[in-house]
C-alpha cells in the first residue's frame, strides 16, 4: 500500500489518521492498538511522499485522559508534522461502549444530538472549555497552512513543547478579544504579529520578517504596509535583472516579456532580512513563480544586485 501510495499523483488523495490519543491506558480503554512507534514511522513516510494531504486526529473526553496526558498526546501527534492536526470531542452516541461506561467514567454530555462530552472523571468541564478555545485558534493558524513558517519560528523562539505555546497562544488570544470571532488570513497574520509584538520583543525583528515571508507566499497582492515591505527600495534591483533576459532564463527558462504588469503578477520578488527555515538574520532575494499550477519559490543569489 505504501508504495502504491507514493505513486499517486499530487493533490489526488487526502488521508485522514484517526490516532485519537497516544496515552497507552486511553488506547486500552477504546481497544485500540498501541503502537506508537510504527504508526509514527508510517505517518512521516507518508509525509515524505509529497503527494497528499495527510489529516490526524486527536480525541478530547476520552477515558484516563486528562489535561496533562491529552497535552502529551498532543506534543507526540504535532511532531509528526502532519497537514493538519484536529482536534475531536468524544460524541456518548447510544449503544456504544462509552455509553455503557458512562457511570464508570463520570461522562457528562449533551442529552441531545451530537451527544458531545462536557467532562469526565478526568477532565472537568473547565478544561473541556479551554480545548474548545484551543481547538479553535488550532484551525485559523497551524491548520490553514498559510502561516507555518512563522509558527515553526514562535515555537523554536518560545523554547516550550507545542502545547505549552499553543496554550500560550490561546490564552493570549482570548484574552486580547479576538475569540470567538472566525478571522480571515489577513486578520490572522495581523494578530499573529501583535502577538509578536507583545511576547518576542527581542526576536521580534527576525520573527516579523518570517511573518512577512508567509503573508508574501500565502496572501497573493496583499502589502500591509505595517509589514515593512522592500518593494520600492529594490525596484531598481529588480527592474535590471527583468532586462537581463539571459539571466532571468537561468531561473525561468520558458520566460517571455509579455508586460510588466504581468511580470508582477506571476513573478512577484522581495527581499527578506531573514531566513524562514532558521531565522538567522541575512538578505535573501525571493521571486515566487506563479505561472504554473503549482507555486515556486525561487531564492535569487544576491549577485542579483
Amino acid at each position: 500500500v505504501m508504495d502504491f501510495l507514493a505513486t499517486v499523483p499530487k493533490g489526488r488523495f487526502q488521508l485522514e489518521i484517526g490516532i485519537q490519543s497516544t496515552h497507552q491506558p486511553t488506547l486500552k480503554a477504546i481497544n485500540r492498538q498501541d503502537n506508537w512507534e510504527k504508526l509514527a514511522a508510517n505517518v512521516k513516510r507518508l509525509l515524505s511522499f509529497g503527494n497528499m494531504h495527510i489529516h490526524v486526529d486527536l480525541i478530547a473526553g476520552l477515558p484516563y485522559e486528562d489535561l496533562p496526558t491529552f497535552a502529551k498526546s498532543f506534543d507526540d501527534v504535532y511532531g509528526l508534522g502532519a497537514d493538519m492536526l484536529q482536534l475531536g470531542f468524544l460524541k456518548v452516541l447510544p449503544g456504544t461502549q462509552m455509553r455503557r461506561e458512562t457511570e464508570q467514567h463520570d461522562l457528562r454530555y449533551m442529552d441531545e444530538p451530537p451527544y458531545e462530552i462536557l467532562a469526565t472523571k478526568y477532565m472537568p468541564y473547565e478544561d473541556m472549555l479551554y480545548l474548545k478555545h484551543l481547538d479553535n485558534i488550532l484551525d485559523q493558524t497551524a491548520n490553514s497552512g498559510g502561516f507555518k513558517y512563522t509558527l515553526r519560528a514562535l515555537l523554536r523562539a518560545s523554547g516550550m513543547t507545542a502545547f505549552a505555546f499553543y496554550r500560550k497562544l490561546t490564552q493570549w488570544w482570548v484574552k486580547a478579544g479576538f475569540y470567538p470571532q472566525t478571522h480571515n488570513a489577513k486578520g490572522v497574520a495581523a494578530i499573529l504579529k501583535q502577538f509578536i509584538e507583545e511576547n518576542y520583543v527581542e526576536q521580534q525583528t527576525e520573527l516579523l520578517e518570517i511573518l512577512r515571508f508567509d503573508v508574501f507566499c500565502e496572501i497573493p497582492q496583499w502589502r500591509p504596509e505595517w509589514l515593512k515591505w522592500q518593494t520600492e527600495a529594490i525596484f531598481e534591483l529588480v527592474s535590471a535583472f527583468w532586462r537581463d533576459e539571459e539571466k532571468v532564463r537561468r531561473y525561468i527558462p520558458a520566460y517571455k516579456f509579455s508586460s510588466w504588469r504581468q511580470i508582477h503578477k506571476l513573478y512577484p520578488i522581495e527581499l527578506f532580512k531573514a531566513d524562514w527555515e532558521t531565522g538567522n538574520a541575512e538578505e535573501i532575494f525571493v521571486m515566487l513563480d506563479n505561472s504554473g499550477e503549482q507555486q515556486k519559490l525561487i531564492k535569487l543569489p544576491i549577485e542579483v544586485k
